[in-house]
């Protein structure tokens, strides 16, 4: 299936899909860059401003602290991980980018591991 999403650099609706249909220049992750980056991450938790978790529908005064990737940080040791506004600032960082990442590094430690045995 496809899910649907809004881009929030044109505030568009649009269509997210994994098929290969769609894609092309497919390579795999390399190792080494992919491990820099992971590295270099940032991990955190945040509660959102007022501003945004009012309109949002959250308890703004009730929140719970959220893990997760601040857009700029990010930017600055992954910027093909991240997707920019009209103005060229991070706005937000691509989630699925980012879980690929997590399973190239999964693999490798599982091929590292096995190595060992």
């Amino acid at each position: 299936g496809t899910a649907a999403h809004i881009d929030t650099g044109t505030q568009r609706l649009g269509v997210s899909s994994s098929s290969i249909r769609f894609k092309e220049d497919v390579e795999d992750l390399d190792s080494e860059d992919n491990w820099t980056k992971l590295r270099a991450l940032k991990p955190r938790t945040f509660c959102w401003r007022e501003e945004v978790a009012t309109p949002g529908g959250l308890d703004y005064g009730n929140q719970i602290p959220e893990p997760g990737f601040i857009a700029e940080e990010v930017h600055e040791v992954a910027p093909d991980h991240v997707l920019y506004d009209a103005e060229g600032d991070p706005i937000v960082y691509r989630e699925k980018s980012m879980l690929a990442m997590l399973v190239k590094a999964v693999q490798d430690i599982d091929n590292r591991l096995g190595a060992l045995e």
